[in-house]
């Protein structure tokens, strides 16, 4: 047998905390049982002092489940608490209840129109925009980081016209998309990925302007290819970036969505159902129902992202402190 073994390290980069497997081979040492049982003493011996000082060994501690209800219990007393200033605010007359309805009426309307099936058509047609046009934004800045935060060239050819055309509010270019697109899906979708395919871009090009140096010279060392090199290095590190920017570009995207159907002459939607329920004998209680279903689209898909990020994203240093609490 020989004198030499093979080992394989795994050692935990500084940046994100990614495993970069780098292999050792030949050692000069000769490990004897004796050896290996003494080794394996010190690291049991380790591991119990650990344990007995309170400090846990565990790569992915657990949140103490007594920690998150008491997060969702404030966040409960919280809602229930603005709802309830907003029911007495209007039953002391503070408020006239024909333009500020009582907040239970809202309630039961809200209920109502959950299982309405014009109103459900007309916000499935906005959830389709919203969503095609999100996705879209992903690709759109996702490949343009890349690209811009990868060459030096690229960055400084752009970032002149990109500076001019980013303040652009996205409703002022209503209507030359109606003179170019015309009414409809295209419309909602051309002007949503206008508006949040920012917030991904610049995302993911500050964190490839991010990463360490020394990745990049370790991959060159070791003579990794480019795919290999944007699988391993390029994509991990700009994870957390992109997960933050498609959370800050999905408000956006259900914002021009309802924006587009209620200033660029949309025949269906979410926006248009609210402009009639606005109209004629001005029913307050439906607008305000339809508003808040619009907010709480959008506050189940920043949840969802987060649940999403947090499940893919646990070596974080956000989640891990945030477990450690």
């Amino acid at each position: 047998m020989s004198p030499y073994f093979s080992a394989t390290e795994l050692r935990r980069s500084s940046f994100g905390d990614r495993a970069l497997v780098t292999e050792t081979n030949a050692l000069p040492a000769v490990v004897s049982a004796t050896g290996r049982a003494a080794v394996s003493s010190t690291v049991g011996a380790a591991d119990r002092a650990l344990g007995r000082s309170g400090v846990s060994t565990s790569a992915n501690p657990r949140r103490p489940s007594s920690a998150g209800r008491r997060s969702a219990t404030r966040r409960v007393v919280g809602v229930v608490g603005v709802l309830a200033l907003g029911e007495l605010v209007t039953r002391f007359g503070i408020t006239d209840p024909q333009y500020v309805p009582y907040v239970s009426t809202v309630l039961k309307r809200m209920f109502e129109l959950c299982v309405d099936v014009r109103f459900l058509s007309q916000t499935a047609d906005t959830i389709q925009a919203w969503l095609i046009g999100l996705g879209l934004s992903v690709v759109v800045g996702v490949a343009l980081g890349f690209a811009i935060g990868s060459n030096r060239f690229l960055d400084k050819s752009f970032r002149a016209l990109f500076d001019f055309i980013r303040p652009i509010p996205s409703v002022a270019l209503i209507p030359l998309g109606l003179l170019v697109l015309g009414q409809g899906l295209q419309l909602k979708i051309a002007l949503i990925v206008y508006a949040a395919a920012w917030p991904v871009l610049y995302n993911v090009v500050s964190a490839i302007r991010s990463i360490d140096r020394v990745q990049h010279d370790t991959a060159r060392v070791f003579r990794i290819g480019r795919v290999a090199r944007f699988v391993h290095v390029f994509l991990p590190s700009t994870l957390p970036n992109l997960a933050t920017g498609i959370r800050v570009a999905s408000p956006i995207a259900l914002v021009l969505a309802i924006s587009v159907e209620m200033l660029g002459g949309s025949r269906s939607g979410l926006g248009v159902w609210i402009l009639d329920a606005n109209t004629g004998a001005g029913r307050a209680d439906l607008v305000f129902a339809g508003t808040a279903i619009a907010g709480l689209l959008g506050a189940s898909s920043n949840w969802i992202l987060a649940t999403v990020e947090r499940r893919l994203l646990p070596w974080h240093p956000s989640y891990r402190t945030e477990a450690a609490r």
